[in-house]
């Protein structure tokens, strides 16, 4: 059978190096429709991008090879998944249902493993299919159950829609099947499929966000009081064993700090480059008014997150590698009243 495709693909380059363009639209559809018939999806859309390229007028073939590769696409979704996922799919176009299924691939663990820990940079967006897992929490020598997860939960939306550390960790309780999404998968849809993302996240949000389960237990990061302070920052990339810069300074504008951390918005269109400070330690000096002049205090923290704001600005959250004192907060409260 692979023979015979094998020879009818050699006809198609046959045919277009002959000028012959009809036959070799005809024979390109034949096999899309094949292909994509034995769920070889990405033969099938190969296919298609070469249909495109040979005649890009060839609309009714163009187009009846797309319905009949997302149709299959669509059909391969097993019925247990898509009774799993119901609620999911049925917010879905099928085209964007059969995308999604397929974007996906599956990972299995055993009992006592854990998924992520509290901490690690996480770019996947997990789907619960069957077995039983729990969220926790460590809190100083603590480890406080958040939540307990099965099969029909979705687990990681804290940090995969926004460029986050995991809040907490995610460790199995039983053998489970997980089906998983990459970051980098759903940044590709961007062009032609725009409304999926916010479709998923809006799905993922309606339920119980872990950030609002963390507040409700009274286990979010803002532990301290924060001060509301606008004035001007340089930040800077340091090493985290010498304090070395390891980066051009980059300017920002304070918007509040407290004991344990702060906040500052930074300009910028490259959404990969505000990725890459998850995680880094940061220098950011500031310019505090006292009745000698100006004196520059530097504060020395790691990015724990950042989330992006409309008009190209993105809020940079850092965590102190040591909490100030709480004279050093008066002080500050004191000259930026």
């Amino acid at each position: 059978m692979r023979n015979d495709l094998s020879r009818h693909e050699e006809q198609i380059e046959e045919h277009i190096q002959k000028g012959d363009t009809a036959s070799a639209v005809k024979g390109l559809y034949e096999l899309i429709v094949i292909y994509a018939k034995e769920k070889d999806f990405e033969k099938a859309e190969a296919l298609r991008d070469r249909l495109y390229d040979t005649d890009s007028m060839a609309l009714t073939e163009i187009i009846n090879a797309n319905e009949i590769i997302e149709k299959e696409k669509a059909g391969a979704i097993s019925v247990d998944h898509r009774r799993t996922w119901s609620k999911l799919y049925d917010r879905l176009s099928t085209e964007d249902a059969g995308l999604l299924f397929h974007a996906m691939h599956e990972l299995t663990f055993d009992g006592g493993q854990t998924v992520y820990h509290q901490g690690d940079l996480n770019n996947r967006l997990f789907f619960v299919n069957q077995g039983q897992l729990k969220i926790v929490h460590q809190s100083e020598d603590k480890e406080i159950l958040i939540k307990n997860l099965t099969e029909g939960h979705i687990f990681g939306e804290d940090s995969f829609f926004s460029i986050n550390v995991c809040t907490t960790s995610v460790v199995t309780m039983t053998a489970v099947s997980l089906s998983c999404l990459e970051r980098d998968v759903v940044e590709g849809w961007q062009t032609e499929h725009p409304a999926l993302e916010s479709q998923l996240k809006e799905y993922c949000l309606s339920g119980d966000p872990i950030e609002v389960v963390l507040k409700r237990k009274g286990l979010d990061r803002r532990i301290y009081e924060r001060l509301t302070i606008s004035t001007k920052v340089s930040a800077q990339v340091i090493s985290s064993d010498t304090n070395q810069p390891l980066s051009r300074p980059f300017t920002g504008i304070l918007t509040d700090i407290s004991r344990g951390g702060s906040c500052f918005f930074i300009h910028t269109r490259n959404r990969d480059t505000v990725k890459t400070l998850l995680g880094r330690r940061l220098s950011v000096g500031l310019q505090v008014p006292t009745a000698e002049g100006p004196k520059k205090v530097i504060l020395v923290g790691v990015v724990q997150g950042a989330q992006w704001h409309p008009i190209d600005k993105y809020s940079i959250h850092l965590e102190f590698t040591a909490p100030l004192q709480d004279s050093q907060i008066q002080v500050i409260r004191q000259l930026f009243k």
